[in-house]
């Protein structure tokens, strides 16, 4: 009986491999037929965001998927079945979504994040939704839900069932003092209910709870918010240098030394010393807005602002550097630093215009062979376009904006059955990256809250802004 049973288990095994087996060879037989129909007929993208470009053919794409059929994780991706499998082959062949009302899509991403922070029992914001392993939710992410909290009292403002918001951002406030270290700082990267020592605080992450913080505060009167940003901002204070930079208490993730876009730290502080008027976050703010300043070029490019040392950076790293200095330098009032955010924010649009498309990271000259887009990168800059837009009156960082807004809003699903990726952003598009370096390809085969939250901002602004020039 004992040898039929392993005679029986062997024979399963054997079959699974012939399966799989053939599986492979009908996708390469497949991409096959597909090099030969473009080198015969020609190939060349589609769609709003491409605008007619030949930036990168489909027989590219099917090449980058033949290689990832070599790689030993794929067997787990379990990519072609149902709405993954659509969304893979729809994001292969540029297959766009169709871009409906401004507040359809809106009400769509908020529904998502809505959904996100429901999961883990308002216990904190998903981090996202990776369609690996046959889909899963990501564990609740301290630093971004930090910045959620701010979008989801602005969305309350203007949502039908505005209370309700309230009270999830009132909840998540209530979870990041809840899980606060006792110094005040904040742990890095997914919270992990099992660690309970000081051993991983986060500089970046702590700034980003900040804001959420102040926010709760201005909205309830809480002194328990206060209390608890005020504990983040000391600490910040104590891990700074004389310099103006932070070296010590950050993530052990990122490899960059010299993090740029630690402005938005910075940024955090300012809002801090407008509610509690305490100089010493306004000087520490200001100490490291001015150590990024002697960081930037002549293009507007800012030498570190980015995650690892031996890449470009991200368009979303470069973002964040620009919001530090444009929120920081709106709050003081220095037009050193507008400007200087201003530089880099127009250089970035050139680049847009020029190329037609908004590539995931750029070099030192604000060029790039990227394949792909970075897509919370995108709504960033649709943000930053915006707010720029907003202070100096030029119709073309709106006119960008615009035009962003409409690619992001044609890469989202709003119809989707499954309501874990319905509304929801992509950390890359296409969504499986580039598949060409160890940290490139962002966030790949993920949907993310933290690109879902500035595409909520950028959309709100698009509202703002056209309602002011008396457009519907």
């Amino acid at each position: 009986m004992r040898n039929s049973s392993i005679n029986l288990n062997l024979f399963y095994r054997n079959l699974q491999r012939i399966f799989q087996r053939i599986n492979n060879t009908v996708w390469k037989i497949f991409f096959v037929v597909l090099e030969i129909t473009i080198e015969k007929f020609g190939a060349r993208r589609r769609g709003t965001y491409f605008h007619g470009r030949v930036f990168r053919s489909v027989l590219a794409d099917a090449k980058r998927h033949l290689k990832m059929m070599s790689d030993p994780a794929v067997p787990r991706l379990k990519l072609f079945t149902g709405e993954f499998r659509s969304v893979y082959l729809k994001d292969l062949f540029d297959v766009t979504y169709p871009i409906k009302e401004t507040i359809e899509h809106l009400r769509g991403v908020m529904e998502w994040l809505r959904f996100a922070c429901k999961v883990w029992c308002d216990e904190g914001c998903a981090a996202g939704y990776t369609i690996l392993q046959g889909g899963k939710w990501l564990s609740p992410y301290p630093e971004t839900t930090g910045y959620i909290i701010p979008t989801i009292w602005d969305w309350a403002k203007i949502a039908d069932d505005g209370q309700d918001w309230k009270e999830l951002a009132r909840k998540l406030s209530l979870w990041e003092v809840e899980i606060q270290f006792p110094s005040g700082a904040v742990r890095q990267y997914y919270y992990d209910k099992t660690a309970k020592d000081e051993s991983s605080p986060a500089v970046f992450n702590t700034g980003m709870v900040i804001f959420g913080l102040v926010r709760a505060y201005k909205e309830t009167g809480e002194k328990v918010f206060y209390d608890a940003a005020v504990r983040a901002g000391d600490w910040l204070v104590n891990m700074q240098d004389d310099d103006g930079v932070w070296r010590r208490g950050d993530s052990t993730m990122p490899t960059n030394p010299l993090r740029t876009y630690h402005t938005r730290v910075a940024w955090s502080l300012a809002e801090l010393w407008r509610e509690s008027d305490d100089e010493k976050y306004k000087e520490a703010a200001r100490r490291n807005l001015n150590w990024a300043l002697t960081r930037q070029r002549e293009n507007g490019f800012f030498d570190g602002a980015k995650f690892h040392i031996d890449e470009n950076p991200l368009t979303h790293t470069i973002a964040y550097t620009i919001e530090g200095l444009l929120g920081a330098g709106f709050i003081f009032g220095e037009e050193r630093y507008i400007e200087a955010a201003e530089m880099a924010a127009e250089s970035a649009m050139l680049a847009y215009e020029r190329m037609r498309f908004f590539p995931a990271t750029f070099d030192e000259n604000w060029h790039s062979d990227d394949g792909y887009s970075c897509l919370t990168g995108c709504a960033q800059f649709s943000v930053i376009w915006q707010k720029i837009y907003q202070q100096n009156a030029d119709a073309r960082f709106l006119n960008a904006a615009l035009k962003i807004n409409d690619f992001l809003k044609s890469t989202q699903w709003l119809d989707a059955q499954k309501p874990e990726i319905r509304g929801a952003v992509k950390g890359s598009h296409p969504i499986y990256g580039q598949y060409r370096g160890k940290y490139t390809d962002y966030s790949k085969f993920n949907y993310v809250n933290w690109a879902a939250k500035f595409f909520a901002d950028a959309l709100m602004l698009e509202i703002q802004n056209l309602e002011r020039l008396g457009v519907k």
